[in-house]
């Protein structure tokens, strides 16, 4: 991939050349002055809805990460969100955006974030984060408040629950979205609901998702927060249109907004399959693996199964937001993530380690991994 950037100031373009296709981003609103390339690259993908996808640098997923770097992305979110929207100044927000460019003391500034005060917001509030990529992102939003909740939407299908919101994400691979919150009343009660995710490109799957929940618990206030913000003006217009039907408000914050331009045919063919077998490299050297298994509690005994109906026996952690998670659980997620790191350093050997998250479970790895 290539690309080039233009001048300093906005609008500041670059360009993005993947595979016959080129991708011109105009930026048009940048508070914390990120250079493109700190947050995001660009790959191309077989895929007929959109050819192409952001890859995040500072989720922690795709790409190895330091682990506070996600987890400050998220506290970034936070304080961007408490600045646009109620006005109120986080003290770590200069250490924070300085540790994200920097990739330096992210620790420090973390454990600096998170010794301090929870922030309470003024009405009883739900976060919500977006499956698969954006599990991880949402909760790292939510652990900075108080006296609220926390869940985030799944690709996977229990057969033992029942769904309570269905939605889909249009331009996705797999396009289907679950909650399966063990207590309902999170959503009931809730007043407002801030919805996680790490790029919005059209915004449809956020009114997708209120059109859900308005459905069935009608809401006067929903936030959207995003990493990176690409709607054009008519997705702009959708958002106001909705507001207008429901007679709801719908306010967003992000860290980078923008404008996309794409042109150009790409070289590779796309494909609608999923779940497919796949050939998968074959390592020659022989290996010869360490196995250990750590028995978890507050575990939730439920299989998932895939699209193509295979089962996965293995029970979900609680604490993870899956099923729903208040400040108070969440609490509990610290504590647990030292104890596996403490028992997990016991077998480690050399300089780095990876600590490896599956699909939807993000959050609770990257606390161990730190």
């Amino acid at each position: 991939m290539n690309n080039t950037t233009s001048s300093v100031f906005l609008p500041k373009m670059s360009t993005y050349n993947l595979e016959g296709q080129s991708i011109a981003v105009t930026l048009t609103h940048n508070p914390f002055d990120f250079e493109p390339q700190t947050l995001f690259s660009l790959a191309a993908r077989k895929n007929k809805k959109r050819r192409f996808l952001f890859v995040s640098k500072v989720l922690g997923k795709h790409i190895p990460s330091d682990p506070f770097v996600p987890l400050l992305a998220g506290a970034a979110l936070a304080v961007q969100f408490l600045k646009k929207l109620h006005q109120v100044d986080h003290p770590d927000t200069f250490a924070i955006i300085q540790a994200l460019k920097s990739h330096e003391m992210t620790q420090s500034v973390y454990e600096s974030v998170t010794s301090r005060s929870l922030i309470t917001l003024p009405d009883q509030t739900l976060f919500i984060g977006f499956a698969e990529t954006a599990t991880g992102l949402g909760h790292a939003v939510f652990n900075l408040f108080d006296q609220a909740f926390y869940l985030h939407t799944t690709r996977e299908q229990i057969p033992q629950l029942a769904s309570e919101l269905n939605f889909n994400e249009d331009h996705s691979h797999a396009v289907n979205h679950r909650c399966y919150p063990l207590d309902v009343n999170l959503i009931k009660a809730a007043k407002t609901i801030i919805l996680v995710d790490d790029e919005i490109t059209t915004g449809n799957t956020a009114l997708n998702i209120i059109r859900a929940i308005h459905s069935k618990y009608p809401k006067t206030n929903y936030v959207v927060l995003s990493l990176l913000d690409w709607r054009t003006a008519e997705n702009r217009a959708n958002y106001s249109k909705l507001e207008q039907q429901l007679n709801i408000k719908i306010q967003t914050s992000c860290l980078m907004e923008g404008q996309l331009e794409v042109s150009g045919d790409p070289v590779n063919e796309p494909t609608d399959q999923f779940n497919q077998p796949v050939r998968a490299a074959i390592f020659e050297s022989p290996v010869d693996p360490d196995e250990k298994f750590l028995n978890l509690r507050d575990l939730v005994p439920v299989y998932s199964e895939d699209l193509a109906g295979n089962k996965n026996v293995s029970p979900y952690l609680l604490l993870t937001g899956r099923f729903g998670l208040s400040t108070l659980d969440n609490q509990k997620n610290l504590p647990l993530a030292r104890e596996l790191g403490e028992e997990l350093k016991r077998d480690r050997s050399g300089q780095k380690t990876l600590c490896l998250g599956t699909g939807e479970f993000m959050y609770i790895p990257m606390l161990i991994a730190a």
